[in-house]
């Protein structure tokens, strides 16, 4: 496939629900948060009854960036900004909400945009007819509840995916696993503000969640702890808003792998990946041409429905936008 309008012209023409998985690996989170805004503006007006799942497995990645939600000031969260200019750290404002990350080669990233109208059929066939009650708030129907797709999405995919297992959950918009209290390592004063009296556990953050959302279509996109990056510790600091479950905990004391809620067959960051690309049915794989790495690593090359674009698509993709939210910061 080899320009944009060849992209769009195959999903407005595709008449089944349908999710296209990009395997984004090595792509720069700058440009990857890029074509994502694109997708979620342009691309899910083309059809109603698409989504995007793009998986991103940063591994090799030797460069680190610091993600700011839309509404984020670099002075309230990076620990020190002379530090991020010696070491070219790269500060991205994102066209979504949320809180800060770092990205580095220790993070898995995992987005899904969709229009309501896939995610209710695909929600539907799943649960039930008239399941997924994510477009409108009961407060105002004309409002959507994030919270309310959240659910939805962990239900409808991430659970059934068989990728995570029971300690997996979503608690306070992210990913977590559950620990019993007495496994917990950390200061006395911390484990009294985090214990839940209810079942003597303790939970920890393993995914970070950030979202947008019109009365159309959705962004959910995820930075899974592959391993626990000490840029974390050096470049942010603890955020004055932090969830109830967090207590005063520090990085170091709050964040655990994503490995800790996974299945026992998921155990390096490749196979975690391609299984991300795998957790949704109904899906057509799209694949960037020319990609450089090893054969073994191309996930799923007689998948039927894979699809082949060119890596100008992408851009093309981003240089079709005449205003992007998803900004590098000049810091």
């Amino acid at each position: 496939m080899k320009s944009l309008s060849d992209l769009l012209a195959v999903i407005s023409a595709e008449k089944r629900r349908l999710c296209y998985v990009f395997n984004l690996d090595g792509l720069g989170i700058f440009k990857q948060l890029q074509f994502e805004e694109f997708l979620y503006r342009r691309a899910t007006s083309v059809s109603k009854n698409c989504a995007f799942l793009l998986v991103n497995n940063l591994a090799r990645t030797e460069k680190s960036s610091i993600i700011l939600g839309l509404s984020g000031k670099p002075g309230d969260f990076i620990r020190d900004i002379q530090l991020c200019r010696r070491e070219n750290v790269e500060v991205i404002k994102r066209f979504t909400g949320g809180g800060t990350v770092v990205v580095d080669k220790n993070i898995v990233i995992s987005s899904i945009i969709a229009t309501h109208e896939w995610m209710n059929g695909y929600v539907n066939r799943h649960a039930g007819a008239g399941a997924y009650g994510g477009v409108a708030s009961s407060a105002d129907p004309k409002t959507p509840n994030m919270p309310v797709i959240s659910q939805w999405l962990v239900d409808a995919i991430y659970r059934k995916s068989g990728i995570f297992n029971s300690r997996f959950g979503l608690l306070d918009g992210d990913f977590v696993v559950e620990s019993p209290l007495s496994q917990f390592k950390g200061s006395e004063s911390a484990k009294v503000q985090v214990e839940s009296p209810e079942n003597n556990s303790v939970h920890y953050k393993v995914g970070g969640n950030a979202q947008a959302c019109s009365t159309s279509a959705f962004v959910y996109h995820t930075s899974f702890l592959w391993s626990i990056s000490p840029n974390i510790s050096r470049l942010l600091v603890k955020p004055k808003r932090r969830p109830k479950y967090r207590g005063e905990r520090d990085h170091g004391e709050f964040l655990k792998s994503v490995q800790l809620g996974l299945s026992n067959e998921y155990r390096d960051s490749g196979k975690f990946a391609n299984a991300l690309r795998g957790m949704v049915d109904d899906y057509r794989l799209v694949e960037i041409e020319g990609d450089s790495r090893n054969e073994e690593e191309v996930t799923d090359k007689n998948h039927p429905q894979r699809l082949i674009i060119r890596g100008n698509v992408i851009d093309e993709a981003i240089e079709s936008m005449d205003k992007l939210s998803t900004v590098l910061l000049d810091i």
